[in-house]
């Protein structure tokens, strides 16, 4: 039996899927087998997974269901001890699934390892990139999950398989934060252990759920107000601080997908509504950041704005590797733009 299941959900991922697959192949940790949850795709995304060289590699095929579904497929078909979760567009550093492991041999007593996130889109040739906040919550990380999702993703967490299954998996009938959502659970009843790296490459292409705010602004919403259910009435004084998190999500995604007025006055909304009820985040350098931007599209445009932080993230430093940007492509290292 292998040690880890890396279950990768995919669902018309023809573009991303290779370079998904690579990241999980160059890792240093080899004891692992790798399912590939085909979720109805249309595209040429089984024929490519097909194809890939691995003997590590199951691909099984369902019909669409989306990506709570597929990852309960994935976990109900997984062998190993622990799971890793990869989203069909995401991509690891090579050391990832070895160093959680580590961290959780290290720390028996916890279920679920994580570690810290690069966000990541395509800048021209090359990937421009930004470092999320570096956190050290571990033990008990449920209330701090709840304020603020220091996960950030489906791709990041190294977990037990006994205490996903304990918690049946992912809300099928949440269509975004279903990750988050199912974090909180596995919270509720395991603990966390932080690996201290940037090792998740979150990547937001156009065609992201990350790109459809509407949607999401609603789906967050219904997942905050399910999640509140299960919330200790203790904790109750703490979805003013969700609901700050919340709107500063929601302004970061006018921010960075706005291409006219309206979505940047949206933006401002949100920012307004998060200060309403935190005012102490002006005094936050994390929340000048959007501030500012929001500031420079109001007076110039979003394009203008968009090309001149792009110009400017040229002469910022680079992270130490990158994401694979084209199947035709080989290892790192490579440039990311930090913006």
């Amino acid at each position: 039996m292998p040690r880890i299941s890396v279950v990768i959900p995919a669902y018309n991922a023809e573009k991303t899927i290779l370079n998904t697959l690579l990241s999980v192949q160059r890792q240093t940790f080899t004891d692992f087998e790798i399912l590939v949850i085909n979720d109805g795709s249309t595209d040429r995304t089984l024929e490519q997974v097909q194809q890939f060289p691995d003997p590590r590699l199951r691909v099984i095929s369902y019909d669409n269901a989306g990506v709570s579904t597929a990852r309960n497929r994935g976990i109900a078909q997984a062998t190993g001890e622990f799971i890793a979760f990869l989203d069909a567009d995401d991509q690891w550093t090579p050391d990832k699934l070895e160093r959680q492991l580590a961290a959780l041999q290290a720390n028996p007593e916890a279920d679920v390892a994580y570690s810290w996130t690069y966000f990541v889109r395509p800048h021209g040739q090359g990937w421009a990139c930004r470092a999320a906040k570096p956190v050290t919550w571990r033990g008990e990380v449920f209330a701090n999950l709840l304020t603020e999702d220091f996960i950030y993703s489906g791709s990041n967490l190294l977990v037990r398989r006994a205490a996903i299954a304990a918690i049946q998996g992912f809300d099928p009938d949440l269509r975004a934060c279903e990750d988050w959502e199912c974090w909180l659970r596995l919270a509720q009843r395991s603990k966390f252990v932080p690996v201290e790296q940037y090792q998740i490459f979150y990547i937001r292409s156009q065609t992201s759920i990350s790109n459809q705010v509407e949607t999401l602004k609603q789906a967050s919403l219904t997942a905050i107000n399910k999640v509140f259910q299960i919330v200790p009435p203790d904790l109750h004084h703490l979805k003013s601080r969700c609901m700050v998190s919340f709107h500063l999500y929601c302004a970061s995604l006018y921010l960075q997908n706005g291409v006219n007025r309206q979505q940047v006055h949206q933006a401002g909304r949100h920012l307004w509504q998060a200060i309403c009820l935190h005012p102490a985040l002006l005094l936050q350098s994390d929340t000048l950041r959007p501030i500012i931007k929001f500031g420079l599209m109001e007076i110039l445009s979003p394009t203008t704005t968009n090309a001149l932080l792009n110009r400017l993230a040229q002469f910022t430093p680079s992270a130490p590797s990158a994401p694979l940007r084209s199947s035709e492509e080989t290892v790192p290292p490579a440039s990311l733009l930090i913006s």
